[in-house]
């Protein structure tokens, strides 16, 4: 329910036009509305910054603010 309620499909939209293109993701913010409890937004490249663990494996994600 709260995934159709909120503006999943906006975000991962917008980040499959930047994945075409290269790297996209999509960020998770809680909202602390009962209501709208979820709030996404895509994220281009230049936003995003990965942290690499042990054999190359991603380990955490960062977005720069």
């Amino acid at each position: 329910r709260y995934l159709n309620d909120s503006n999943f499909s906006q975000a991962t939209n917008e980040a499959l036009q930047e994945y075409a293109v290269g790297t996209g993701a999509v960020i998770l913010n809680e909202n602390e509305d009962f209501d709208d409890p979820l709030d996404f937004q895509s994220a281009s490249i230049t936003k995003i910054v990965f942290d690499e663990g042990p054999n190359g494996t991603i380990k955490n994600v960062w977005r720069n603010l």
